[in-house]
């Protein structure tokens, strides 16, 4: 018989897509950028716009290793002033 085992401790990174919804003011991008900074979170797509009037939108992929990673990052993404909304980009999802 062969013993087996399983390697839990993987270093498995999940590339996973943000949409973010802001103001359109000097700062926010910069804010953003320094909460993926501080938790170590690599940035490896970034599209931000904005329209005359309207909040900016920011696409952003990110590289998580966890559920709970990427939980985190998010919440703090959704504490920074003049965040409206953070949310999944599933691509091909509605409104998405």
């Amino acid at each position: 018989m062969i013993d087996v085992s399983w390697d839990i401790a993987t270093d498995a990174v999940y590339k996973v897509n943000l949409q973010v919804t802001a103001a359109d003011q000097p700062g926010v991008m910069a804010n953003i950028m320094m909460v993926a900074s501080e938790s170590k979170i690599n940035i490896n797509s970034l599209n931000a716009r904005t329209d005359k009037n309207k909040p900016a939108v920011i696409h952003m992929g990110l590289d998580v290793t966890s559920l709970e990673q990427l939980e985190y990052i998010i919440g703090r993404i959704k504490r920074v002033k003049g965040i409206y909304n953070v949310e999944r980009d599933i691509p091909g999802s509605i409104g998405g």
